[in-house]
């Protein structure tokens, strides 16, 4: 698929210097790219990530989860597929078939949901 560098870039940014909290990709309008829709930053809530994603249409998400415990931090970089039951059919079956393609070019996640 073409226009995967800027969501490598993106990623890369996230995974080296928690540059970003979260960020939403989507299909282009001719289902022919994977692009970035939104980027969330750091000081940003779960609330705020929750309320970006779409009712009626897939995503795909990366997810920085950071818990700390202790003086301690853990880190997973996290890999979702947001397919809600509102979606149509046709589009929860092209994100199925384009995420394994999107999963292989951002390497290094923790967790993929």
């Amino acid at each position: 698929m073409e226009g995967q560098k800027d969501c490598k870039l993106k990623f890369s940014e996230l995974k080296e210097n928690g540059t970003y909290y979260y960020f939403v990709f989507k299909l282009s309008a001719d289902d022919k790219q994977i692009v970035v829709e939104n980027v969330g930053k750091p000081t940003q809530s779960f609330e705020d990530f929750i309320t970006t994603l779409p009712d009626r249409d897939c995503r795909y998400v990366v997810y920085d989860h950071v818990t700390s415990k202790d003086d301690s931090e853990k880190r997973a970089i996290v890999f979702l597929t947001w397919a809600p039951d509102g979606a149509k059919t046709k589009y929860k079956m092209i994100y199925t078939i384009y995420k394994d393609t999107l999963r292989r070019e951002l390497d290094g996640f923790s967790v993929k949901l």
